[in-house]
């Protein structure tokens, strides 16, 4: 799990500007968005798992996620 963790934190902060890279940062905002607890790997079962208050990283990673890492809509991880 905490493998998944490190993934969607590298993917959410990354500033490159190609077209994966773009994909993959919405996608792991919109994974670290979602509040849905009914997957085992969802953000909020990981941070729970892990021991780690899901309400503060996920208000320190908004804050430090670059411009254009909003989620499409309906984008799922």
């Amino acid at each position: 799990m905490r493998a998944v963790l490190e993934h969607a934190i590298r993917a959410a902060q990354n500033e490159s500007k190609g077209s994966r890279a773009l994909r993959e940062r919405r996608e792991a905002v919109a994974w670290i968005m979602d509040q849905d607890r009914s997957r085992l790997f969802s953000f909020e079962n990981v941070c729970e798992t892990l021991a780690i208050n899901v309400r503060w990283l996920r208000a320190k990673l908004l804050a430090r996620t670059p411009p254009g890492g909003m989620p499409l809509r309906g984008a799922n991880l």
